[in-house]
């Protein structure tokens, strides 16, 4: 061997492995990097969302954590008013597909809206709205959305339809992550509500669940022989536990007494106000949690008593109108019918109506907020 040229091998040899060291030491330092980056994304998302950060760009569906946003905003699906449903303002849908819009809620400072096609999320009040998907694609575009309710230390609970199945999911970090807690096949979840303690769940064969936040445990406490609409609680006059209302896909409503453990048929109206099968709207004013307004084909009512006794409002509703959504603050009614948004500023005395979109949509969901100035509307086919 020519000492020279075995000189020359062992020299590159050396010269390998110390790139290959030295490689292998930056390699590791970048993966670290990687994950404090990673892990400082987790622990800030929340905050970012909070302040009104810029969101992510991503594709919906397929995004994960990420927020959909298509170069133009659609819009004819949701709309918002600013001055107590005089007029309004066509929001921007960042979607491809047009959704049904189940369901608006807000929790902290943002706005979501449940749909067939998943979660949209708005950071502005409502005038834009992007799909929403968590990190593992729990809640993304096949999933139908139905409802929300708040739970202790930030938790929002959500109502769903996923792969033929109800699920209940939870999450603390604003949808970055999102939990199931409860599934069961063929079995939609309509109706959620939520007081200091539990969860209680209305499923579509009528059994009321309630799911305990702090024991993280489920308890069947009543079976209905129709399906659950509608979970609404009701101040009690004496000061003590809230009544929680019931209304059933056959248009009866049922309270308790406060303890949760026997429900009362509550006496309609008029016999013809339960003749909706789709059940009658059942809501209370968001800042007078005494009053209870009923929505049927018979027209609006109001009980300041439980339920034990109604009082029919002054309505230009159209006969036998199907009311798609109801809600009342501070003293102001709206009601959705077909296209048309119905609204009364002092207590149903007098009425006027609108159309919040040039659209042959219906209007579903209903938002009002701000003390009945802050006004959100959305669609379905």
């Amino acid at each position: 061997m020519d000492p020279a040229k075995g000189t020359k091998v062992n020299n590159k040899t050396s010269d390998s492995g110390r790139r290959s060291g030295t490689s292998n030491s930056v390699d590791s330092s970048k993966t670290i990097l990687a994950i404090v980056f990673i892990a400082a994304i987790f622990i800030m998302l929340p905050q970012i969302f909070a302040s009104g950060g810029d969101f992510s760009r991503g594709f919906s569906g397929g995004g994960s954590g990420t927020l959909s946003e298509p170069e133009s905003g659609q819009v004819g699906v949701i709309a918002i008013s600013f001055n107590g449903g005089n007029s309004f303002e066509e929001s921007k849908l960042h979607e491809i597909a047009i959704p049904n819009v189940f369901t608006i809620k807000k929790i902290s400072s943002l706005y979501f809206a449940g749909t067939d096609r998943g979660l949209l999320v708005s950071k502005d009040s409502g005038l834009n709205w992007y799909p929403f998907s968590d990190l593992e694609n729990q809640i993304d575009s096949g999933t139908a959305i139905y409802d929300f309710a708040a739970g202790p230390e930030n938790a929002i609970y959500v109502s769903a339809f996923k792969n033929d199945h109800g699920v209940i999911y939870v999450t603390r970090d604003n949808f970055f992550t999102a939990t199931p807690i409860w599934t069961e096949g063929k079995m939609p979840v309509r109706a959620i509500a939520s007081d200091q303690n539990f969860l209680y769940m209305g499923l579509d064969d009528g059994r009321l669940l309630r799911y305990s936040f702090f024991a993280g445990t489920f308890k069947k406490i009543y079976a209905f022989k129709y399906g659950i609409r509608s979970l609404v609680f009701v101040e009690s006059d004496s000061g003590g536990p809230r009544h929680l209302f019931a209304g059933l896909e056959n248009g009866r409503v049922f309270s308790d007494s406060g303890t949760r453990a026997n429900f009362a048929e509550v006496s309609p109206p008029k016999r013809s106000a339960v003749a909706s099968r789709d059940g009658l709207r059942i809501v209370n004013d968001v800042q007078s949690g005494r009053t209870l307004y009923l929505a049927s084909l018979s027209g609006i009512f109001r009980s300041v008593d439980q339920g034990s006794d109604w009082r029919e409002l002054n309505s230009i509703l159209p006969e036998k109108a199907k009311i798609s959504a109801l809600a009342v603050q501070n003293g102001k009614i709206f009601a959705t019918v077909d296209s048309k948004l119905y609204k009364s500023s002092d207590g149903g005395a007098t009425w006027s109506v609108v159309e919040p979109l040039p659209t042959t949509r219906k209007l579903g969901a209903l938002f009002v907020g701000n003390g009945g100035n802050l006004v959100v509307v959305g669609t379905s086919n």
